[in-house]
């Protein structure tokens, strides 16, 4: 889940010092990552089933299936998690520059507005403007 929260704000940062949109790359590399990841996982999962002897069809499994399931599903996670945290960690957006990149944006995006002097809520309809019903 955190990748897909810090996506966006690698791609405004990115912007921000190219001056180059390439989000679709980005998206792309990152989808990719995305289903290599799930390929390994089940790679690795597999190979840890047929190492411990898991039988297909059978009702009952040795007991080694379950410790390489529960090393598959705790000790394998806790490691991805661990070294994501270290990328996580140097990931140089930090809240400041986050702010800094969200400004700049804004006065590429809108520039200032001419304020109008007259009031809409008062103003009637012009008499150039036909109204008019089928009935």
């Amino acid at each position: 889940m955190l990748p897909w929260v810090m996506l966006p704000d690698v791609l405004d940062e990115f912007k921000f010092q190219t001056g180059k949109e390439l989000d679709t790359y980005f998206y792309g590399a990152y989808n990719t990552i995305m289903m290599l990841g799930t390929i390994i996982a089940a790679s690795v999962i597999t190979a840890s089933l047929e190492i411990s002897g898991y039988k297909t069809g059978a009702c009952s499994q040795p007991e080694s299936v379950g410790f390489a399931l529960r090393i598959v599903m705790s000790v394998f996670p806790m490691a991805n998690l661990l070294l994501s945290s270290i990328f996580v960690w140097k990931h140089p957006i930090t809240e400041a520059t986050r702010q800094q990149t969200k400004a700049a944006q804004q006065k590429t995006q809108c520039p200032s507005l001419p304020t109008m002097s007259r009031d809409v809520a008062t103003e009637t309809p012009s008499d150039d403007v036909v109204i008019s019903t089928i009935t």
